[in-house]
């Protein structure tokens, strides 16, 4: 998988990546809701795994996000699977 498409066009168009934030992605569950929480490059990232999970060939495939790739240690593992 390609996993800079975003990345990759937001440069090319001139767009600001530079981000001062944090380096984690932390997602959450309160109640019902799942939050999830990131700097700028953390969420472009995050999009590069989703867009790059959609443009897979394979069907029923799926992405773990967790505290070895994107996340940070105190958050919840993000899987997300495509149909």
């Amino acid at each position: 998988m390609n996993k800079n498409i975003i990345n990759n066009y937001l440069q090319d168009n001139g767009y600001d990546l530079s981000s001062k934030d944090s380096n984690d992605i932390k997602v959450s569950i309160n109640n019902n809701e799942v939050t999830i929480t990131g700097s700028k490059n953390n969420l472009i990232e995050l999009a590069d795994y989703i867009v790059s999970l959609a443009l897979s060939n394979n069907e029923k495939d799926h992405i773990h996000i967790d505290d070895l790739t994107l996340l940070s240690s105190d958050s919840v593992e993000l899987i997300i699977e495509k149909e």
